[in-house]
């Protein structure tokens, strides 16, 4: 007999949104989130209305207002630590995710529970994919032509949206911290792998960003 907690997997996830100035595109990310059972938003410093427009937008919104900006890694790893559950969903303001992607991801982890992240694949703004992959050793993203059928292992994860097991996360200490903004996901990456994880970007799963920037300086 299913578990209700297997049975549900939004009651296995904490969604961990960073913001800073984010108050234009925040609202319409959250909307589509409105099955979670717990959002943590926290945000580094925004002098705009992101709080306020957040809130709004999600009732149980749980807001963690830093006193100050030290970057993307920092705030993630504030976030993460006050989730309890097993999985995290990192994602950012700027991002939706498609309908079904949640539940996708999870079954994804489950399937792969060697895996520390699972990600969906990515639509840009104007409706095009967003299929970077890059190998041990290489020091560039390439695009694949053709997106698979199913979910494939990867050494690299955007950090756009990722679901993370949060043991993993634990294992290696969570972000760098001393990684201002940008290549804080590939050094994340990088440390898992080492670690002996898994990375997997399952296309079954969808998440469109809105065509807003996600800045924290």
């Amino acid at each position: 007999m299913q578990t209700p907690v297997a049975s549900d997997p939004w009651a296995r996830v904490t969604i961990v949104m960073v913001a800073y100035n984010s108050e234009a595109v925040v609202a319409d990310s959250l909307r589509e989130l409105a099955s979670a059972r717990r959002i943590l938003l926290v945000d580094s410093c925004s002098t705009d209305r992101t709080i306020e427009v957040a809130r709004a937008a999600h009732p149980r919104l749980e807001a963690v207002a830093l006193a100050e900006n030290r970057g993307y890694g920092t705030a993630a790893n504030r976030g993460i630590a006050l989730a309890d559950t097993e999985f995290v969903l990192a994602i950012n303001p700027d991002m939706r995710l498609a309908r079904g992607a949640l539940e996708e991801l999870v079954t994804a982890a489950d399937a792969n529970p060697s895996a520390a992240g699972i990600a969906p694949l990515l639509i840009n703004a104007s409706g095009q994919r967003e299929l970077d992959v890059m190998g041990p050793g290489e020091i560039s993203h390439a695009k694949l032509v053709e997106t698979p059928d199913g979910p494939f292992c990867t050494w690299f994860v955007t950090g756009a949206v990722v679901l993370w097991r949060r043991e993993a996360l634990d294992r290696v200490g969570g972000f760098d911290e001393g990684i201002f903004l940008y290549n804080e996901d590939a050094d994340l990456c990088l440390r898992l792998t080492r670690a002996g994880y898994c990375l997997v970007l399952d296309p079954v799963a969808r998440a469109h960003d809105a065509g807003g920037r996600q800045h924290h300086a």
